[in-house]
């Protein structure tokens, strides 16, 4: 066989291998205490954080015609000495807040 065959296949196995890699690490899921991390951290820099929780079981959650798979948790934050609770709802794959909604009092 050709060097120069031989080389230009396994460029391209390489190449494909490569790309099967970075696409298995992009299709991971995000990691629930990630995702309550940044969640603590953005409503911690305008309140106390009197608690939190995150399900770490994803669930189907459709709104229209998207869909998502999505981590639900809670937050519990101190405004004007009064305790409100907060229910929030993320792409489990990217992490990304998709709905926040503060709770009747």
């Amino acid at each position: 066989m050709n060097t120069s065959i031989v080389t230009k296949l396994s460029c391209g196995l390489a190449g494909f291998s490569l790309g099967m890699w970075l696409f298995s690490k992009s299709a991971e899921a995000a990691k629930p205490h990630h995702v309550l991390d940044n969640v603590k951290h953005q409503f911690g820099q305008e309140g106390k954080i009197l608690g939190s929780w995150i399900n770490r079981t994803p669930q189907r959650y459709q709104k229209f015609a998207i869909k998502y798979i999505i981590y639900g948790g809670g937050i519990t934050r101190l405004e004007n000495n009064v305790p409100v609770n907060y229910l929030f709802m993320a792409d489990a794959h990217t992490g990304s807040i998709i709905n926040i909604k503060r709770e009747a009092e």
